[in-house]
């Protein structure tokens, strides 16, 4: 019974990561949502294999978790990609024009 209590309670914080995901100003503020909404999903299926006594909703639950930071993971080294391209491309253009052009190489 308690975990029922547990579950509903962990279900009911996820309205608010909902309207983050739904509503949320910046793109950023969706990411969080969707990130807060993940983790009440994991502990939801955990909890859920430990009522019932199933332990394949704990694996189903930590793959699901596993799979939730990769896709965090891939998001920021995405972003760190094209920061350093970007910057790397700046500092090569200015370089060329420092030693007067690519004829000058």
């Amino acid at each position: 019974m308690t975990l029922r209590i547990l579950q509903g309670v962990i279900l009911a914080t996820a309205f608010l990561p909902l309207v983050r995901l739904s509503r949320g100003p910046t793109f950023w503020d969706r990411v969080a949502g969707a990130s807060g909404i993940n983790v009440r999903v994991a502990l939801a299926l955990a909890l859920e294999g430990v009522a019932r006594g199933q332990g394949i909703l704990l694996d189903v639950a930590l793959s699901y978790a596993l799979l939730a930071g990769f896709w965090g993971v891939v998001v920021t080294d995405v972003i760190q990609f094209a920061l350093a391209m970007t910057g790397s491309i700046l500092v090569a253009v200015r370089a060329v024009d420092h030693v007067g052009g690519m004829g000058a190489l």
